[in-house]
């Protein structure tokens, strides 16, 4: 187990089973201000609390209010040790961030300033920048990583309580099986209720990414849905205009297990590979309120050993016939002695390169659908028009330079006063 987890781990149980204080001879101080951006007196007598964690795992826990000014401050902290800082106001927990004293004489840190901010049941500040699936075969089931980035663009907490509406309905995949989260809970604000993922806040000022993950059933093929963000009539027909904000981004990962893939309306992108694992990944763009994408995921029977002739054949005329309707509009007016010559193959290069950096534009989102089309199309037309061109300028001769071939056929090159090929005199 990685350090960061075993922290991770260590906060969570400091959280959920109480205080513990180390001794140590070596103190340290923490100080610094909480303010709040509209309200100067706002940050007065507010709870801030310390969360520790020395060298050892040992954990440590205080508590402090501000004064009139929003001024904090912990004394005799042991050290080496690394602190988490928050601010309790209004029932919200504020990060204020994270202090470390590698050593036990480290010098004094900077004061830690932070904010806090009033809330608000308004989520007409709130986007979906990015939803994420990541999809990888067990040995029983499929193993789904499912998470959207919600982005609060407001100085603002947006959150409601249980009673009320949820802000935002994420939908699970059909039939998934248990939710599980990093540390046995659901993250602040989320409720699973018939298949929806209910979500009511907080969202501070910034972006927060709420992540789940679960099962679902494999028995050789695996038929799911991912659905964009439910409506919900939590505005009253208000802020959105279906009750949710669109998902700008849909980013799907699959796992390569040797699976073939029906994305339907998803398009193919190019695969990511982490460490020694490849992922087929498809991209979505502005996925409506309400709208599901049907995905199919099916095993590729073993492979049977080398090709055989007639698949080779096969391949070969495919291919064959594809080079033939490609090239057909450029040959059209070239005489048919004039072989194909490295020009072409420059041509046929720079069009391959110009489409691959119009394919990675479009995959990190800098193109609509739309441009990336009439671009590709462009693309291709320039081309097949540069090539024809060239081919053109190639069987065109000149009177002066047909006069200079010899009757031999050899054509000389420029300077030569007898033919390489017969010997005479030109």
């Amino acid at each position: 187990m990685s350090a960061t987890r075993i922290t991770a781990l260590a906060f969570a149980a400091l959280l959920a089973f109480g205080t513990l204080f180390p001794s140590s001879a070596n103190a340290v101080e923490i100080r610094g201000k909480v303010i709040h951006p509209t309200r100067p007196g706002g940050a007065a007598d507010i709870e801030v609390r310390l969360l520790g964690l020395t060298e050892d795992e040992e954990p440590i826990r205080a508590d402090t209010r501000t004064d009139g000014d929003g001024n904090y401050r912990f004394e005799d902290l042991p050290a080496p040790a690394t602190y988490l800082i928050s601010a309790s106001y209004d029932g919200i927990s504020f990060p204020g961030g994270t202090l470390s004293f590698p050593e036990a004489d480290s010098p004094p840190k900077p004061p830690l300033t932070f904010h806090i901010y009033d809330l608000t049941a308004d989520p007409s500040s709130l986007t979906a920048p990015s939803m994420r699936w990541i999809v990888e075969r067990e040995a029983d089931s499929y193993r789904v990583a499912q998470s959207i980035a919600v982005h609060n663009s407001r100085s603002g907490v947006v959150v409601v309580d249980e009673a009320s509406a949820p802000l935002l309905r994420m939908p699970l995949a059909p039939a998934h099986g248990e939710v599980r989260t990093a540390f046995g809970r659901l993250p602040e604000g989320v409720t699973i209720r018939d298949g929806i993922a209910e979500l009511r806040g907080p969202f501070l000022p910034g972006e927060r990414e709420i992540r789940l993950s679960y099962d679902l059933p494999a028995d050789g093929d695996l038929q799911t849905v991912i659905g964009a963000l439910q409506p919900t009539a939590t505005n009253g027909g208000g802020a959105w205009e279906l009750g949710a904000p669109r998902i700008e981004r849909l980013e799907l990962y699959l796992k390569d297990f040797g699976i073939a893939v029906d994305g339907g309306d998803l398009y193919p992108a190019r695969p990511v590979r982490d460490g020694d694992v490849t992922y087929l990944s498809f991209l979505g763009f502005e996925l409506e309120p309400g709208t599901r994408y049907p995905i199919r995921i099916t095993p590729l029977p073993p492979s049977s050993g080398p090709p055989t002739w007639a698949s080779i054949l096969l391949i070969s005329l495919l291919a064959g016939g594809s080079l033939y309707l490609v090239g057909r509009p450029v040959a059209a007016g070239v005489s048919d002695r004039v072989e194909v010559s490295e020009v072409d193959d420059v041509e046929k290069r720079a069009l391959r390169d110009a489409l691959a950096d119009l394919d990675f534009d479009f995959e990190t989102g800098k193109l609509s659908v739309q441009d990336r089309d009439r671009l590709r199309g462009e693309l291709k037309r320039e081309a097949v028009r540069s090539l024809a061109r060239r081919r053109r300028a190639v069987t065109t001769e000149s009177p002066a330079v047909r006069a200079t071939i010899c009757k031999c056929g050899h054509r000389p090159r420029p300077g030569d006063r007898f033919c390489a090929a017969c010997g005479k005199s030109l």
